[in-house]
């Protein structure tokens, strides 16, 4: 397939004015520039991935070499990863990656080129967490009470992150479809993706979905045992958990979307809750989104672990990724809030790596690294801001849900949810750009 990987914009910095055009007929190229975002520790570069002139190889942490593929092979590989059967490549997670060489002639489906228009457009839309109430919320520690002495109220506020993140998810869904883009949400309001409450799958599943998961490699035999003799605060805090983040993964892959983006809202780092569960304001906000990236040498022991890892070092996702997170953040920073800055410290570096746009990290959580195509995961503003937790507490806009009516809601998320639109808006119109200059230009390397 020609069109499959052709050259598209490389941003090499945070500027909208450096632009550099990478040839992604080059893979080595292709190869050598994800590898830069993809290894944290620099272990990967120096014992575990290997450019040669024909091709490219992989050795496993004993310095054995489990795969190799020649560069021309590449396009038909990537394809597959990004749009093959998701049961059919990750079933029997004991598997090696030796054993793909022989499935490369098998076809996926069309591989995304670069949209310009709404209507060529999938969007896959994931409201970050599940708590129905705010009891279910305190159970996810995912909540925010200030009192109102704190924030110049004469009320206290509370408010739950899943609620922020479900009303925006909806948000932005039926502004997509308006602008003629096709789009989905992998869960209900107030619901989980696997469509039964904790207690439900707790009663009827639990065993099952342990002993599968067992037997696929993705729960180990030490695990499995702990599991087995924990109660369920444990259970619903570890393995229900995996269980629902696998649900939420393979219903975004069987769907092949065009882009992912994952909503979140986020806190200080550090905030403390007093015994009543009170947090203190904070002053400072920012935003900032995490993209694939930044894995360590102990994160290549499974095989599904390898086979992500390939994936984000031949295609394109990482790049798109990037661009995409900063133009949503871009939209942020125009509602006030900026992205975190790069020599600003506010995250534990060991787990991800700055890109070259403020507020963009790479990062290696599951659903960032599992999700196929492009992604963001947005972390929209600080709950805690003492401005922000006002006006997050508020019920002030009314938004026309297409299953409940009228509701009212925080304005707050509404324009949160515009930026994510608006985001996607203007990776659209750079994409037109784009393709104009390919067409006078169909070697970005040659003037």
């Amino acid at each position: 397939m020609k069109i499959f990987l052709l050259a598209i914009l490389v941003f090499v910095s945070g500027s909208l004015g450096a632009q550099k055009l990478m040839n992604y007929n080059d893979y080595q190229e292709l190869a050598k520039y994800n590898l830069s975002y993809l290894d944290k520790g620099g272990v990967l570069k120096l014992q575990r991935v290997k450019f040669k002139e024909r091709n490219l190889e992989l050795f496993d942490e004993k310095g054995t070499n489990e795969f190799s593929i020649s560069w021309p092979q590449v396009p038909q590989l990537v394809r597959r990863l990004e749009t093959g059967d998701h049961k059919d490549l990750y079933g029997g997670m004991h598997k090696n990656l030796k054993e793909l060489s022989g499935g490369l002639i098998k076809q996926g489906a069309e591989y995304h080129v670069i949209p310009t228009e709404m209507s060529e457009v999938l969007v896959a839309i994931d409201p970050g967490h599940f708590a129905k109430n705010f009891t279910q919320a305190i159970r996810e520690e995912k909540y925010v009470k200030m009192r109102g002495a704190d924030i110049g109220l004469s009320k206290d506020i509370s408010f739950y992150e899943a609620d922020l993140a479900d009303i925006t998810a909806a948000i932005v869904k039926v502004e997509l479809e308006k602008l003629g883009a096709k789009a989905f949400l992998t869960k209900g309001m107030g619901e989980n993706s696997l469509g039964k409450s904790f207690h439900d799958w707790y009663v009827k599943d639990y065993k099952g979905d342990l002993q599968k998961y067992y037997n696929d490699g993705d729960v180990t035999k030490a695990d499995y045992e702990a599991y087995l003799k924990s109660d369920s605060n444990a259970i619903f805090n570890s393995f229900y958990r995996f269980v629902e983040f696998r649900k939420r993964i393979d219903l975004i892959n069987n769907s092949n979307p065009t882009m992912t983006i994952i909503i979140h809202y986020n806190a200080a780092e550090g905030g403390k809750r007093d015994a009543d569960g009170f947090l203190k304001p904070v002053q400072n906000n920012y935003s900032m989104a995490f993209v694939p990236g930044a894995f360590s040498g102990y994160e290549l022991k499974r095989y599904a672990e390898k086979l992500d890892f390939l994936r984000l070092l031949m295609s394109p996702d990482l790049n798109k990724s990037m661009r995409l997170a900063h133009l949503i953040l871009d939209q942020e920073n125009l509602i006030g809030v900026p992205p975190v800055q790069n020599d600003q410290h506010v995250l534990d570096e060991r787990y991800c790596t700055r890109t070259d746009y403020d507020g963009v990290y790479c990062r290696n959580l599951a659903m960032t690294r599992t999700v196929r195509g492009p992604l963001v995961y947005l972390e929209a503003l600080l709950q805690d801001n003492e401005k922000e937790a006002v006006e997050l507490a508020k019920r002030d806009y009314a938004f026309d849900h297409p299953t409940y009516g009228k509701i009212m809601v925080p304005k707050r998320c509404y324009e949160v949810a515009m930026c994510v639109v608006k985001g996607i808006t203007n990776w659209l119109e750079e994409n037109k750009s784009y393709s104009a200059t390919l067409t006078q230009n169909p070697d970005p390397n040659k003037k």
